[in-house]
């Protein structure tokens, strides 16, 4: 997998050193639920990050990426709908989203950059109070290359395909539809949207599927099919993914260290995996402090869950970098998409190489 990610992270840098200066790159990740959106756009957005600051180490990252969770219509929108029952349970569906007010950030990004340029804040999800909370994930001035990520960005229906127009790619995430059921009712339970098995399945029939269904059917033209596989090795991570938070929260200094100690060769693409599940989990290395020998210590790694300094591995140790904006980032439409790939899992909440399965099950057994 990450040899064809690495293609991707070469065709959007590539794409990104003819871009002129005043211009942004945009980038759509649209797939059904359960595919992994969340996971290829943070993963790009940090691979692509972590190439600019190898170049330009005192410059601010130029990547990030935007989810389209936080437009979502609010609770009380909904209940004023013709009818408000059939609208919170059908939460979701495309027109459960205000299109067009995402349709207003796209044209803002797609605005010529000048020095003048102001950063642009678009709205998260909160699941906890379960609505939207406006202007809470920032767009640096300095990001000229944007990942949305999201159901319904290759959707052919209005306002979304007028969405779709501005932006310079185009990706779909493709899954089948039974592994996105399996994933989807296990994140409903997990976050508490569903009680129980029985009724997070029900749910997933009866909304998350009949709207993937309606997001194949009417895709546009992609420049990009990325395909997310069954991966024995992500269902085997997916059971001890409850303890994923508190690994990154309390241990991530001793992973950090045993990946150092014992990968050779493989420590480099252990040690972006590892950055890139913690960033998924939505928390990102914030100081990570080094021995004399270059490994990290073992118990004084902070984190923080909303805007994180971010750490780059090398060749040499580790060096860190505080330009991250906020912890939600990582960081011509043509008729034929080009190959696909394989994405080893596609899970909101976790990195989903298989390679980061085999070292947080591993190694945290031995933490």
């Amino acid at each position: 997998m990450d040899d064809q990610v690495s293609r991707l992270v070469d065709k959007i840098w590539n794409k990104f050193q003819s871009t002129p200066k005043d211009t942004r790159l945009l980038i759509a990740i649209s797939g059904i639920p359960g595919s992994g959106k969340t996971e290829l756009a943070t993963m790009m957005a940090n691979r692509i990050n972590r190439r600019y600051l190898t170049q330009h180490p005192e410059s601010p990252q130029v990547a990030t990426n935007v989810p389209m969770d936080g437009y979502h219509l609010t609770r009380a929108q909904l209940s004023e709908m013709p009818d408000p029952a059939y609208a919170i349970a059908r939460r979701g569906a495309a027109f459960t989203f205000d299109g067009e007010k995402f349709l207003q950030l796209v044209r803002a990004l797609r605005e010529q950059v000048t020095p003048e340029t102001q950063s642009l804040y678009a709205p998260s999800f909160d699941h906890a109070v379960k609505d939207p909370v406006d202007d809470d994930i920032l767009i640096p001035a300095s990001c000229r290359v944007i990942f949305f990520e999201g159901n319904y960005l290759s959707l052919n229906k209005e306002p979304w395909n007028r969405a779709a127009e501005l932006m310079d790619e185009l990706w779909f995430v493709e899954v089948d539809f039974e592994i996105a059921k399996n994933r989807l009712i296990r994140r409903h339970v997990k976050a508490g949207i569903a009680r129980d098995e029985a009724e997070a399945e029900k749910r997933v029939l009866e909304n998350d599927l009949v709207n993937g269904k309606e997001i194949v059917d009417y895709r546009l033209d992609l420049q990009e099919l990325v395909v997310s596989r069954y991966d024995p090795a992500w269902d085997a991570f997916q059971s001890d993914s409850d303890n994923l938070q508190d690994i990154c929260a309390t241990n991530v200094g001793k992973v950090w260290a045993k990946i150092v100690e014992f990968c050779g060769d493989e420590r480099q693409l252990a040690l972006e995996q590892l950055k890139d599940t913690c960033t998924s989990a939505g928390y990102a290395i914030a100081y990570l402090p080094t021995t004399s020998s270059g490994i990290a210590s073992h118990s004084t790694a902070l984190f923080s869950p909303t805007k994180p300094s971010s750490v780059i591995a090398s060749s040499t140790g580790i060096s860190t970098s505080s330009s991250v904006p906020d912890a939600s980032s990582s960081a011509c439409p043509s008729t034929h998409p080009n190959e696909t790939i394989s994405l080893g899992s596609a899970d909101r909440g976790a990195s989903a190489a298989a390679f980061a399965a085999v070292v947080f099950v591993g190694f945290a057994a031995t933490l």
